[in-house]
């Protein structure tokens, strides 16, 4: 479907049957009457907004393939069907999975993690109803303390802080007496480590010695650590007996997989077969997965071909003729065998082989900053042009050392230039 171009309505007298937009006749003008419309020009009535923004029509899930689409259950008020009983025969309506509830347990008993015995709800009950007892008592206290502004307690000096009450500076235990250390002991049970408690029982009218009798009688079969093994048993001689509720293990049963067994879905027992085989057996053929892997290939078409590592197209083949064995193809990086252009572009990225190497790149000359470089110094100058360029660096040199300098430069190097004469001097030591 193609839509209408920007331009036809920016210029509606390029569109077909200007007079459907009479009423806007000379209000708009063609800036370039010279220029072609952009777009194309739809002649076809059926082509408009109206189709373009039209909803095409889906296609209808066929009636085979829809059962087995997740969008089949989703309908209202429709019985969700797995998919794979897709083909099995419709079951009866009166007929219904799991058990009827008989409402014996409540919400409440459900969420409680652990139902509370008869000794622990008698000994809680037991704990309010003393609770209760004591708010009932009767006692009758001192008539000082009916006055609402009566406070109990001692009223504690001001100047004594809580720091010295929490932690004093002379705490009599550090250095006690035994009339103190008696005190504490029946104020905060303040023993010392390993002290036998005493109740203040009177043991020497029955003859016992506290500090060395032991009641009870002792064990014939007497077993180190025989408590400690009954609270932390063996795990490695026998296993832990774990009871849990019931409606765990049922969801357990109908929510996980169990290993070599078809998963439980809720249809309760359909007495089938141990050897009841789900599903439609595949197809099989002599063309298998490591056939199609491996392939079947004869013992010439695994040899290499003949063409392997040649080039093959006309044209592209680098062989030498008989008569020209060192022949080198290619075009070399440097071009040293054409001229230099005069000038030189800034695009042209050709080298013509007076380009610095890369030394020169990482270590440019310490005239460079000067915009004097290596081929300054040895462009061949005239003997005006080296007086000169004497005199201007400031080098004392009188005139029959420089003709000396001069002369052994160029005799010695050929053309003269500032690196020969350079040398001159220092080999003549001018």
């Amino acid at each position: 479907v193609s839509c209408l171009s920007p331009s036809l309505f920016l210029f509606p007298s390029r569109m077909l049957g200007t007079s459907r937009i009479s009423s806007n006749s000379g209000r708009f003008r063609d800036p370039a009457p010279h220029l072609a419309a952009a777009g194309k020009l739809m002649t076809d009535p059926n082509d408009h907004v109206g189709n373009c923004l039209k909803e095409e029509v889906r296609s209808v899930t066929p009636p085979h393939v829809k059962p087995f689409r997740q969008s089949a259950n989703l309908a209202p008020g429709q019985h969700f069907r797995h998919f794979g009983k897709a083909h099995d025969p419709p079951v009866l309506n009166d007929k219904a999975f799991g058990y009827s509830n008989d409402y014996s347990s409540t919400a409440a008993q459900l969420m409680y993690r652990q139902q509370e015995s008869a000794f622990s709800e008698k000994h809680r009950m037991l704990n309010v109803l003393s609770y209760q007892g004591g708010a009932t008592r009767k006692v009758r206290l001192p008539e000082a303390t009916q006055d609402p502004e009566y406070k109990f307690g001692i009223k504690t000096k001001s100047s004594q802080s809580a720091k010295e009450l929490l932690f004093p500076r002379n705490d009599p235990f550090d250095d006690p007496d035994e009339h103190t250390r008696q005190q504490y002991i029946k104020t905060h049970s303040r023993y010392d480590a390993g002290e036998q408690k005493s109740r203040g029982y009177n043991w020497a009218s029955h003859g016992i010695d506290p500090t060395a009798f032991r009641f009870g009688n002792l064990d014939p079969n007497f077993e180190n650590n025989g408590a400690a093994k009954c609270l932390k048993p063996d795990d490695t001689k026998s296993r832990k007996t774990v009871i849990v509720k019931k409606g765990v293990e049922d969801f357990k049963d109908v929510n996980s997989d169990e290993l070599g067994q078809p998963r439980n879905l809720g249809y309760g027992e359909r007495n089938l077969p141990s050897n009841t085989t789900f599903g439609k057996p595949n197809k099989y053929d002599e063309w298998g997965a490591g056939r199609i892997m491996m392939g079947s290939y004869s013992p010439s078409q695994l040899q290499p071909d003949d063409t392997i590592g040649r080039a093959t197209r006309p044209g592209f083949r680098n062989t030498t003729t008989a008569g020209d064995p060192n022949r080198v193809f290619g075009v070399p990086t440097l071009r040293d065998d054409i001229r230099r252009p005069h000038n030189k572009k800034v695009t042209d990225i050709q080298n013509y082989g007076d380009e610095p190497k890369v030394e020169a790149v990482m270590y440019p000359s310490k005239y460079a900053d000067d915009l004097v470089f290596e081929e300054d110094f040895l462009t061949v100058l005239s003997k005006p042009q080296m007086q000169g360029l004497m005199d201007l660096s400031g080098i004392p040199l009188s005139p029959r050392s420089f003709e000396a300098a001069w002369a052994h430069a160029a005799d010695t190097y050929g053309p003269v230039s500032v690196e020969t004469f350079r040398r001159a001097l220092d080999e003549l030591a001018l």
